[in-house]
């Protein structure tokens, strides 16, 4: 297309936005000092990103300050540019269509405003309100739509074949002139740099030059203070007097007529100063304002360089305080911990104190306390070996009277089978005795009376000297005294009790006492283990006797078998009161040396008792080893504890720290999260756009290759081929004709056909894989169960249509806030699969496009599933392509 029929589409398309008087235009010329097209790009955009755009100032009209138009042209097309990028997620422009900005404001050529004008078109039909503007586009005249749609499809075509990166060799000229921009910024700044420190000097120079003036004024009227006062005295003065003064008079005035012309420099000086920093001022008045220009330039510049850096700054520290956050409940448990453990620590180093206190009062008296009970064990042994070896005496006779039993039993056996026999065949004794007949035939009855007559003159005669009652005797002693032993011991426990409760007082009388009495029980003790002895002895002489009378029975005859049981009944009762006695003994040797042991442990605690109030000896070397030991244990406890308590405050400190922490983490993170939302927002707004500039995209290229293919015209003509146009169709068909109407008329075999084709298709695509997989009890149980755990959140089943070329999700099942918006979800879904700008996406639910400010919420609401869950497929941009009849 001609150059001429785009200048006039485009002055045509201005015109229609209803710019009346002065602000009607009739050539691209008019749009040369850019307030129109700031106004184009306020319409645009005027609710968020245009919204500041300020208009041009009055000496920008002027040709002479091209310089302002220059300006002004470049923050409009940098504020196009970053729209057009950033809100529409565009690629940016080709270089070829770039405009010189500087030859548009000092020369207004035509070619580089219809290069400027062309890419404002451009944006305007990809934002919100390209309706309006496609509508405005469509007013014009034929030859006038088809110059200007030509125009933007090439604009958008070589946009994306370049696609963002541009060869450093291919710099524009808007470069150049951005970089020498910054050059002369830089100078200017270098020369405002310089101004101002001279007129910093200069102000300092005039600052002592108003002190210096400011003195000699004070001079000057002290002066002509005192000669007032001069004059006035040397009238009341004598002539003496009235030369001195008019001396005095003369030097005032001398040194007053070398001050007057000093003055006056100075006041010349001050005002030359006062002119000087004045201009200075001008100077940095004008060139304020242009470092004010020059800053404003390069805080935007520094803004779009740092914006990406603090986005991921923010979201680097928000996660960062998240943790922090996290890690703030096991810092306070460590801190209670550690606290705990200071006051375990404080409560060991005063039981230690306390400890040294007592230790001192036990240190005397260690060593012979140890001796002591060195004595007292080594007794004790003594005495428990010579009772061990009673018991092992007194268990050997237990063994042997036990075996004499036996054979006493045995002897009364054959003595029974002995009577059993007595009248036995004469022919027959002999051989029914065995040995024992043999025995008995060679003996005759005057041995066997003579052998019992001794036995019975031997037993007579143990009896008469006393033998037998020499135990009885020696049994009744030995109660008697354990019954003075257990009243001796009764004794003794009151008296330890009076010497438990008894204070420092005479307890050294009492523990001499209680020493005689422990000599007095051992003396007792040794006269009953001698008793025990004794009667061990003549227990012993007894089993001898026992021993050779059963030696002899066997040698008894039948006439005498009565005295030898008499005999047996008389051993064994004496053989019993010999165990007891010596049981009862052995009881009282035990008891004794317990007794024994309790007075020596009490000797031991009253000794210990007296050692601590009165006795203060001299220290043994082991008891100054412990001593040394003890303090360096107190030493190094006494560190231990300066250690914990410098951790502690330390601790104290780090907690102060964290909770000051926390709560600058807390601000910090309001403020992220406020900064979080608005991103959300700019993203929501930019991925709406960006939506809609798809579908006008896909609108025009489906226009674009029906208008060059003849066949699918042709095809079109007939009846829509895509499956949102054939939807569309049946809509309106339905509505036109109505219900009834629908039901009369029955549709063709071929478009019957095409319906279930599409029908099927459709169920083909739009049909869910994860219903395929799980049950419908199972998932309904689980969206029940989410939606209890969950209040605010909505169960989301994400999947990709089977003949979509967009790549499919990592995941399927999704808990998506409420108030999250249709936009926003769709956004989270492009990041999911990292889909790249260019591309488009489209979602839906229930095969219905859902609008993308629609709340997730209602959405639920409207189109769940009977198991709960929301259903939600999502397509690239040929799900609006061709179905296959």
């Amino acid at each position: 297309m001609s150059e001429a029929s785009i200048d006039a589409a485009l002055v045509a398309w201005v015109n229609t936005f209803g710019f009346t008087g002065a602000d009607s235009i009739q050539t691209l010329d008019d749009l040369a000092d850019g307030v129109i097209l700031s106004r184009l790009l306020q319409d645009i955009d005027n609710d968020s990103y245009f919204k500041g755009l300020d208009q041009p100032t009055a000496q920008s009209h002027d040709p002479s300050n091209w310089v302002l138009r220059w300006n002004y042209l470049k923050r409009l097309f940098r504020d196009l540019e970053r729209y057009y990028t950033e809100v529409l997620g565009q690629p940016p422009f080709a270089a070829a269509y770039l405009p010189n900005l500087s030859m548009l404001a000092k020369d207004a050529n035509v070619a580089e405003i219809r290069k400027l004008m062309s890419l404002a078109v451009v944006a305007a039909v990809q934002s919100e309100k390209r309706e309006n503007y496609v509508k405005k586009i469509q007013t014009l005249s034929s030859e006038q739509q088809t110059a200007l749609m030509v125009e933007l499809s090439q604009i958008m075509r070589d946009s994306n074949v370049e696609d963002n990166e541009v060869d450093p060799s291919k710099s524009t000229v808007f470069d150049d002139e951005y970089a020498e921009t910054t050059e002369k910024v830089s100078e200017l700044q270098e020369q405002k740099d310089a101004l101002e420190r001279a007129y910093g000097e200069l102000k300092k120079e005039h600052q002592d030059l108003q002190v210096d003036h400011a003195a000699l004024l004070e001079h000057w009227t002290d002066t002509h203070s005192k000669l007032e006062t001069s004059e006035q005295t040397v009238q009341t003065l004598t002539l003496r007097a009235n030369i001195n003064a008019q001396r005095e008079l003369d030097q005032l005035r001398d040194e007053l007529q070398v001050l007057e012309p000093r003055l006056a420099e100075k006041e010349t000086e001050a005002k030359t100063q006062q002119a000087l920093t004045d201009s200075l001022r001008k100077q940095v008045g004008d060139l304020s304002q242009k470092a004010e220009a020059a800053k404003a330039l390069q805080d935007e510049l520094d803004e779009l360089v740092h914006v990406a850096e603090q986005a991921k700054k923010q979201e680097s520290t928000i996660a960062k305080y998240k943790k922090k956050l996290n890690d703030m409940s096991e810092l306070e448990q460590q801190l209670k911990s550690l606290e705990d453990e200071n006051a375990s620590l404080t409560q060991q180093i005063q039981d230690t104190s306390n400890t040294d206190k007592s230790l001192q009062t036990y240190k005397a008296t260690f060593a012979q306390l140890e001796e002591e009970k060195a004595q007292a064990l080594s007794s004790i042994h003594t005495l428990k070996d010579e009772l061990e070896r009673a018991q092992d005496k007194i268990q050997s006779m237990i063994e042997s009277s036990s075996k004499s039993a036996a054979e006493i039993s045995l002897l009364q056996q054959k003595v029974q089978e002995m009577e059993a026999d007595q009248h036995p065949a004469p022919d027959s004794e002999n051989e029914d005795l065995g040995e024992l007949g043999l025995e008995l035939a060679g003996t005759s009855k005057t041995q066997l009376k003579i052998k019992i007559s001794r036995l019975e003159q031997e037993l007579r005669r143990w009896r008469c000297s006393g033998a037998n009652a020499q135990p009885v005797e020696d049994d009744k002693d030995l109660r008697a005294q354990c019954v003075q032993l257990q009243q001796e011991k009764a004794l003794l426990a009151e008296q330890l009790h009076g010497l438990v409760t008894l204070e420092s007082g005479g307890s050294l009388d009492q523990v001499v006492d209680l020493r005689k009495q422990l000599l007095q029980t051992q003396q007792n003790l040794a006269a009953a283990k001698i008793a025990l002895r004794d009667l061990t002895d003549s227990l012993a002489a007894l089993e001898q006797e026992l021993f050779e009378a059963k030696t002899e029975l066997s040698m008894v005859g039948k006439d005498d078998l009565e005295a030898i049981v008499i005999l047996k009944e008389r051993n064994s009762a004496r053989i019993k009161e010999v165990e007891g006695s010596r049981n009862d003994l052995a009881r009282k040797v035990r008891e004794l040396e317990v007794e024994c042991l309790q007075q020596t442990r009490c000797l031991n605690e009253m000794s210990i008792d007296d050692a601590h109030h009165k006795v203060k000896g001299d220290q043994s070397s082991d008891v100054h080893v412990k001593e040394t030991t003890l303090e360096r244990e107190n030493a190094k406890l006494r560190e231990k504890k300066k250690v914990m308590l410098d951790q502690l405050e330390q601790l104290h400190k780090a907690l102060q720290l964290a909770r000051t922490d926390r709560d600058h983490l807390k601000e910090k993170l309001a403020r992220a999260v406020d900064n979080d939302e608005s991103s959300q927002l700019r993203a929501e707004l930019s991925s709406v756009k960006q939506e809609n500039r798809l579908i006008h995209s896909a609108y025009y290229d489906l226009a674009m290759r029906m208008s060059q293919n003849s066949v699918v015209v042709a095809r079109a003509s007939a009846s829509p081929a895509s499956w949102l146009a054939q939807q569309r169709k049946l809509l309106d068909r339905q509505f036109e004709r109505g219900p009834d109407e629908d039901k009369q008329q029955q549709p063709s075999p071929s478009i019957h056909l095409t319906d279930n084709q599409l029908h099927s298709n459709r169920l083909s695509i739009m049909r869910s894989k994860f219903k395929d997989e799980h049950p419908f009890e199972k998932r309904k149980a689980e969206a029940e169960r989410i939606r209890q755990k969950y209040v605010d959140r909505i169960p989301v089943i994400c999947e990709k249509v089977e003949k979509s070329d967009i790549a499919t999700i990592d995941k399927k099942k999704y808990l998506v806030p409420a108030d999250l918006t249709v936009g926003q979800f769709v956004y989270v879904i492009r990041k999911r699969i990292k889909l790249s700008p260019e591309k488009a996406i489209f979602i839906f639910v229930d095969e219905v496009l859902p609008p993308t400010a629609a709340l997730m919420s209602a959405i639920y609401e409207e189109h769940k599933d009977e198991d709960g869950f929301l259903y939600i497929t999502y397509s690239g941009e040929n799900t609006f392509g061709f179905e296959e009849l």
